[in-house]
């Protein structure tokens, strides 16, 4: 059974909100600059670290900050890595079959 794009788009937003909604702002900022400096990106996991820790953020001020919040730990950071992926590739074959539906052709 193939799911649709907008279900496993709107089913990766809800895990990295559920692996975020209790830690604290200053845990996930400090992580995504962290990983913003770091010169091995491709030890992170990320496709593509910088459009994902934009994600990451974007999903994490949603919410208000926790009133007891909990470090974005190494567990945490792993788990995350597996949605924002999805969101990602799924995103990009999204994008490249919409340009396609455009202009089937592939010429502008």
């Amino acid at each position: 059974m193939v799911v649709p794009v907008p279900n496993i788009i709107a089913d990766s937003i809800q895990r990295v909100r559920e692996i975020v909604r209790d830690c604290s702002t200053r845990s996930v900022v400090a992580f995504c600059l962290y990983l913003h400096n770091k010169l091995e990106w491709s030890a992170t996991g990320f496709s593509s670290p910088a459009k994902q820790m934009s994600c990451l953020l974007s999903i994490m001020l949603e919410a208000p900050e926790p009133p007891n919040p909990s470090l974005f730990d190494s567990e945490k950071r792993r788990a995350c890595v597996e949605p924002l992926e999805r969101l990602f590739t799924v995103q990009g074959i999204h994008n490249i079959s919409v340009a396609l539906k455009d202009d089937p052709s592939g010429k502008e």
